[in-house]
């Protein structure tokens, strides 16, 4: 059984597990933004807890189980639930990893070809023009929407410009080529607001899996699922848990001992 989504007064969003208590809210988002790559793995990780919530019940008004016949029918829908939520907390990482590589492309300033000599002198005389100009003039130029021949020699400057020039101008140029290119600048603001609201669901959703995890799943033994799967974006996924780097290494280190014991 999957969470049901309840819309506030407010915008707010309230996942609710039907005749549970079982609940966690979400600020509000518009549903072009909620309905990218990221709020589906948020919903896949959401949806995922649910049905192992579901099946944990079943479980345990089974009469015709031992309590030890539970716990080995329920760990593997338990397993799965930690797996399911790593993979999506990474595939979040790597979507927002794709989302600035397009920005990056989107603000690129056109390299200067180091063959290119007169456009080198260009660039050169430009910014000595700007200095002789003083600075509040320089910003002036710099911000005027023509003057983007102007924008791309301040910044390719090889040496430091000043701070407050080569601030407002890449302000100036990341404001024009958004204008330029309006499309994909919506789609970039769009996709990064739906990963910022779809990992702090996610980050709900793994907290409240902990609770229904028990206390046998010990920090240990979930970051050994983690790193042990078979698949990339699982392994790297353990951040949804809170898990840090320290952690997963000392486990690794445990791991790779327990195995060269077993070698020898």
């Amino acid at each position: 059984m999957s969470f049901a989504q309840i819309l506030e007064p407010n915008g707010t969003i309230s996942f609710q597990m039907p005749g549970r208590n079982v609940v966690f809210t979400m600020p509000a988002i518009s549903e072009v933004d909620a309905a990218g790559y990221s709020g589906r793995y948020f919903l896949d990780a959401t949806n995922a807890l649910g049905a192992m919530i579901e099946v944990a019940e079943e479980i345990a008004r089974d009469p015709d189980l031992s309590d030890l016949g539970k716990t080995k029918r329920l760990e593997p829908k338990q397993a799965a639930v930690i797996e399911t939520i790593a993979n999506r907390w990474d595939a979040i990482n790597q979507q927002e990893l794709q989302i600035a590589a397009r920005e990056e492309a989107l603000y690129q300033v056109p390299k200067l070809d180091s063959t290119h000599t007169a456009m080198a002198i260009e660039d050169r005389e430009i910014r000595d023009y700007l200095r002789s100009v003083g600075d509040s003039q320089a910003i002036q130029l710099a911000l005027h929407p023509e003057n983007e021949r102007l924008r791309i020699a301040i910044l390719r400057s090889p040496i430091p410009q000043h701070d407050e020039l080569k601030k407002v101008t890449l302000e100036a140029w990341k404001e024009g080529k958004r204008q330029t290119n309006p499309a994909e600048a919506a789609s970039i603001d769009s996709e990064r607001a739906g990963v910022e609201w779809s990992r702090r669901g996610l980050a709900q959703v793994a907290g409240i899996s902990r609770t229904f995890l028990g206390k046998a799943w010990t920090t240990d033994r979930m970051v050994k699922q983690i790193i042990t799967s078979s698949n990339d974006f699982t392994k790297r996924g353990y951040g949804a848990f809170g898990f840090n780097e320290l952690t997963v290494a000392r486990v690794q280190r445990e791991l790779h001992f327990k195995a060269g014991r077993r070698q020898a």
